[in-house]
């Protein structure tokens, strides 16, 4: 007798959404039924972008990891703030004004280009956020820590909850006034840097925990 088995991958990570469900049907030899994706329509950088639920939950995971490593410490708009940095990237990108992501002919810019741009994140460059952020582009829910302590854990199911509200559409408050750059001034000096030569030919827009936006 023919019979169905259903296969329910689970993810137990932190930054994971939608359980992946796959069906296969043993009458077929064991080949998975093909069946239509469906698409929905997500606000990004400005325009509505029709994803598959897979391609949205990845997008949605690039915002979570750079906003987390980037501002974790800085609270709801601190860290809405870095989403919308991405998302005013994207969309600067496409109007030619940012020196974006090179992407292939007929692909939208999408936040993980932005996020997975060389040099462009600071803190994704330690060897914990690179590796999330390659599991996520690989389609797979990266596992930042295995027992988090209860204030990255609030955090990360924060930048979670954030960033579906901008992928979409729910949140449109961009606290930073269109800011595609970004820096902390306090750890410049830690660090015993100068301030970024950009900063001199842009305007600040907004200061949000000990970070100042520039677009």
């Amino acid at each position: 007798m023919a019979h169905r088995i259903l296969v329910l991958a689970t993810s137990l990570v932190l930054l994971c959404g939608t359980p992946a469900l796959a069906r296969v049907d043993e009458s077929q030899g064991g080949a998975a039924t093909s069946k239509s994706v469906e698409r929905h329509h997500y606000r990004i950088g400005g325009k509505d972008v029709a994803l598959s639920e897979k391609e949205a939950e990845r997008e949605q995971r690039c915002l979570s990891l750079v906003a987390f490593a980037e501002a974790r410490g800085e609270g709801r708009d601190g860290m809405a703030a870095i989403m919308f940095v991405v998302m005013n990237r994207v969309h600067a990108t496409v109007a030619g004004t940012f020196p974006g992501p090179a992407v292939a002919k007929g692909k939208e810019v999408l936040p993980c280009d932005i996020v997975a741009q060389k040099g462009a994140f600071e803190a994704l460059r330690g060897a914990r956020f690179h590796r999330a952020l390659l599991s996520i582009r690989h389609g797979q829910a990266p596992l930042l820590r295995q027992h988090p302590d209860p204030t990255e854990k609030d955090s990360l199911e924060l930048a979670q909850s954030l960033a579906h509200g901008i992928m979409t559409g729910e949140l449109t408050d961009d606290v930073t006034a269109g800011a595609t750059h970004f820096y902390c001034p306090a750890e410049q000096r830690e660090l015993r840097r100068s301030k970024p030569e950009w900063a001199d030919r842009m305007v600040a827009t907004a200061q949000i925990g000990k970070q100042v936006f520039y677009r």
